[in-house]
């Protein structure tokens, strides 16, 4: 007995490449609009951890009731947290501006929140050119409160 063989249908070497190339087109779209997103969430990010390491950074002067220094670094643009009595402790930190952000305070500056009352040493705003927009903070003198300005 003889088996019969049916033929077996299937794709062509070019309807597949077609539904392969569609698919690939599909699949791309969402990697095409992606930049400016994480360029905004990269944004958020850096002002949502320095704005919680200011408010750390005045809680624990208030709190210990030693000072807290804050030091802004443009030739290694970095901004350094530390705290005066304890330079072991993990409140003390520096935080790397992204690659797209520019510093415009071109010399190193070094303010600090005071212990017991936590008030800022002195009035202070630090400007950033982010994603081609002006961003400041600016540090209110007595209160400690900083804005961040659009």
């Amino acid at each position: 007995m003889r088996q019969l063989r049916k033929k077996q249908a299937g794709f062509t070497l070019i309807e597949s490449i077609v539904v392969l190339s569609v698919a690939v087109l599909m699949l791309s779209f969402p990697v095409i609009n992606i930049e400016p997103v994480y360029k905004q969430l990269e944004e958020e990010w850096f002002f949502n951890e320095l704005e919680s390491q200011l408010q750390a950074m005045q809680t624990f002067a208030m709190v210990s009731g030693s000072l807290s220094l804050i030091t802004i670094l443009p030739s290694s643009r970095e901004i350094k947290f530390e705290n005066s009595s304890l330079p072991s402790h993990p409140l003390n930190r520096r935080i790397k501006l992204p690659d797209d952000f520019q510093l415009l305070n071109k010399e190193s500056q070094t303010f600090h929140f005071a212990g017991t009352s936590g008030n800022i040493s002195e009035a202070l705003t630090i400007r950033f050119v982010v994603n081609g927009r002006r961003r400041d903070i600016t540090m209110q003198l007595g209160s400690g409160r900083y804005l961040i300005s659009d």
